[in-house]
């Protein structure tokens, strides 16, 4: 029996070519995602064992309660994650590539006897399977990470300016697949401009009061000026290098 809908911050994360790796690489790699998401939620201040994780094969849907800030939730999976696998990267013994497209969102989720469903958990696999995204992160050649949020996500968090979360460096892009016909954000930490990312057609989006951040440098050159925020002991920069409950409260 289906349990009513409850509100939850959305994120889901992909990995790159999973499909492509041996079993053995697969299982690694499954293993590498989730420490990864605990580590940079951790490094947050944020409690794992509030979070919900729901396996995809090659990723996972991961549930955050609303107690948690979005703001906290930004920095964890932008800043933090994006910190996590570099260091992965960086560590004396050999380990598989990983590079993530990851999605943000937030809405109503409901449970039944199969899983979780809803309207928004639609919305973030959207995202997060976007042409866009992937093509993105296809061109970051040097980067472990993309990221696309929703509309829903950009307007209460990104365009605020808060702290270690730059408005600059989020990209409006159009997506028109299936039910989901809207304007996303694209983010690549580290770099001010996602590469290869089409040019924005402002007049096929809904209008707002506000003029979204990023649509002049969008439409413009492509430049990518590496930002140097630095979370925990990495610094952010142009370096080459089923449901569980995980364990781990908010600190700025």
């Amino acid at each position: 029996m289906a349990q009513a809908p409850t509100y939850w911050s959305l994120a889901v994360a992909d990995i790159e070519g999973f499909g492509k790796r041996t079993d053995t690489a697969q299982r690694t790699l499954r293993t590498d995602l989730r420490t990864a998401i605990a580590e940079a939620l951790s490094a947050q201040g944020i409690d794992t064992s509030a979070t919900k994780t729901e396996d995809t094969g090659d990723g996972v849907i991961l549930r955050i309660p609303p107690s948690v800030q979005k703001t906290a939730v930004t920095r964890a999976l932008t800043g933090h994650l994006n910190a996590e696998l570099v260091r992965r990267t960086m560590a004396p013994h050999p380990v598989h590539e990983m590079r993530l497209r990851l999605a943000l969102h937030a809405g109503e989720v409901a449970e039944d006897d199969f899983g979780i469903i809803g309207t928004d958990v639609n919305t973030t696999c959207r995202l997060v399977d976007a042409k866009v995204l992937r093509d993105v992160l296809t061109a970051a050649a040097r980067a472990y990470l993309a990221v696309a949020v929703s509309r829903t996500w950009y307007e209460a968090v990104i365009r605020h300016d808060h702290e270690h979360i730059d408005p600059n460096t989020y990209h409006p892009a159009r997506l028109d697949v299936k039910e989901l016909h809207d304007t996303i954000w694209i983010h690549v930490p580290s770099l001010s401009t996602p590469p290869e990312l089409p040019t924005y057609e402002s007049e096929s989006a809904p209008s707002t009061p506000w003029e979204p951040a990023g649509v002049n440098a969008a439409a413009g050159a492509r430049t990518l000026t590496v930002h140097g925020d630095q979370y925990g002991d990495t610094v952010m920069g142009d370096k080459h290098v089923g449901t569980e409950h995980h364990r781990g409260g908010e600190q700025r």
